[in-house]
């Protein structure tokens, strides 16, 4: 599974694979998500304070107007940026 992984890694484009990871975790782990599109409202302002790989993030732009993602961790936030192009997602640092 790690070589399938890593493959997937080299091979497609980060937005992708952002929406593949957020799939999983939805799936597979993270069930506060669910609770987003009950909380969130539509037309208003999103914040994801400690973004991280922007699972969140990817879950809040699909419910929000925009969405303010905050990660401290220089590596992360810029591969949150790579990943999240398009959406209505402000990277802060």
């Amino acid at each position: 599974m790690n070589h399938f992984k890593r493959y997937l890694n080299d091979y497609l484009p980060e937005r992708f694979l952002a929406h593949l990871m957020a799939i999983d975790h939805y799936l597979n782990g993270e069930s506060t998500i669910r609770l987003l599109r009950r909380v969130c409202q539509k037309g208003k302002v999103a914040l994801d304070v400690g973004a991280n790989i922007g699972t969140y993030t990817y879950f809040l732009s699909r419910h929000a107007s925009e969405v303010y993602a905050y990660e401290p961790n220089p590596e992360l936030a810029d591969r949150l940026y790579r990943s999240h192009l398009g959406f209505s997602v402000s990277i802060l640092m």
